[in-house]
């Protein structure tokens, strides 16, 4: 029997024909209806993730934001490298608490406070260099690598406890191809540069150009969001799984589960992260004060670390009581111990929450779950102020 090659030759040049037709008209569809934008996150060799300078974002996940991030790759109004004269310059550094996608620029709280400053006649920049992801570790790489380019005389670390701590163990933080530092067998830190230089490595020509097409293409971008989308929501599910499995073994929590941040029976390799963290931040604060930048330190507690009815919940469900101050309890001391000034928010937002009622975190549905409102940035911004003036660090 002959093969009709010239018959089969049609058919796939028909099929791949309707393909190209349809991806070309759902580009041009998404470019117009806006629902989503091009990848706004590139790899620069030796210094890690930043944002595609001057790429479009919109924000629709949690909230809802849109906008350009600056020509340096931050979340942030435009910049100059060199500080204008007589200005007051702060940076605050975390993860999407403080990339704030989730309101609008001017309502995250580095915007916040930089108004609030500057309402007193002070010339002041707050930088805003956090994203969404980071850790501690990738924070001060972000710091050495861009954030002291910029001249600053205030450098502001914020450690979301969520999960900065998991976020800093290559252990623990089993979804992120990142650097990290580890603690060598002589106490000192030793950068791991292993998984990004792998990924490197390993990446196929097809995997290249998927990535470059992704900085181009909505199509593109959306598929791949989408499949990450999944691959957080079947990590949802196991860690439900997880919880729910520890109900029933009072023995203590799966290994990998964040709520052992607030136990104290977690196994070693928590103890491990926070050992890691604690090395990173004095590192951290070390090179801003090499730079000639003051240090501080700011806490950022989980929504269920200041909502009574969402511990009751998770406490139910596990059939135990959990210590909600322990970040802090270990934190706090530590800092004073090593004379870096640090201000925890959870007693403020709890005690804000306890009075008014009124959600921190959240964008309906009842209860604070998620990240920061407008309401959670505002606090955040006003109780940073008057710490940064009870401690001293606004004077030259």
């Amino acid at each position: 029997m002959k093969i009709p090659v010239k018959a089969i030759a049609l058919n796939v040049a028909l099929a791949l024909g309707s393909i190209l037709v349809t991806c070309v008209l759902a580009e041009v569809a998404l470019r117009f209806a806006r629902i989503n934008t091009p990848s706004t996150v590139e790899f620069v060799d030796g210094k890690g993730l930043r944002r595609v300078p001057g790429a479009r974002y919109v924000h629709d996940k949690e909230g809802h934001s849109e906008g350009r991030f600056n020509s340096h790759g931050f979340r942030d109004v435009e910049r100059t490298l060199a500080k204008p004269p007589g200005a007051f310059r702060i940076e605050i550094f975390g993860d999407s608490f403080v990339d704030a996608l989730q309101v609008a620029l001017p309502d995250s709280f580095p915007a916040r406070l930089e108004r609030a400053i500057a309402a007193s006649s002070r010339r002041v920049e707050v930088l805003n260099l956090g994203q969404s992801g980071f850790g501690t570790t990738d924070e001060c790489l972000r710091f050495d690598h861009f954030g002291k380019a910029f001249s600053p005389d205030l450098v502001v670390v914020a450690v979301f406890v969520g999960n900065d701590i998991r976020n800093n163990s290559k252990t623990l933080n089993t979804e992120s191809v990142t650097y990290y530092y580890v603690i060598g067998p002589d106490g000192r830190l030793e950068l791991d540069t292993s998984l990004p230089d792998a990924y490197q490595r390993g990446r196929t020509g097809l995997q290249r150009a998927f990535q470059a097409v992704k900085r181009h293409s909505y199509v593109a971008s959306l598929l791949s969001e989408r499949l990450y989308l999944l691959r957080r929501a079947g990590a949802a599910k196991a860690v439900k799984e997880r919880e729910e499995s520890a109900a029933s073994k009072p023995a203590g929590l799966p290994p990998l589960d964040d709520l052992n941040l607030f136990v104290d029976d977690a196994p070693r390799v928590w103890s491990d992260a926070w050992a890691v963290t604690q090395a990173v931040l004095l590192k951290f604060r070390d090179d801003a004060q090499a730079a000639g930048a003051r240090f501080a330190v700011m806490t950022i507690p989980t929504a269920e670390q200041i909502d009574p009815a969402a511990q009751h919940e998770i406490e139910t469900r596990l059939g135990r009581a959990l210590d909600w101050d322990r970040p802090d309890a270990l934190l706090v001391p530590f800092a004073k111990e090593h004379g870096i000034p640090m201000l925890a928010l959870a007693p403020t937002f709890r005690e804000a929450y306890a009075r008014s009622g009124e959600t921190l975190y959240g964008f309906g549905g009842g209860g604070n779950h998620g990240h920061w409102n407008e309401r959670g940035h505002a606090l955040a911004a006003t109780t940073l102020l008057e710490f940064l003036e009870r401690e001293g660090l606004l004077h030259d």
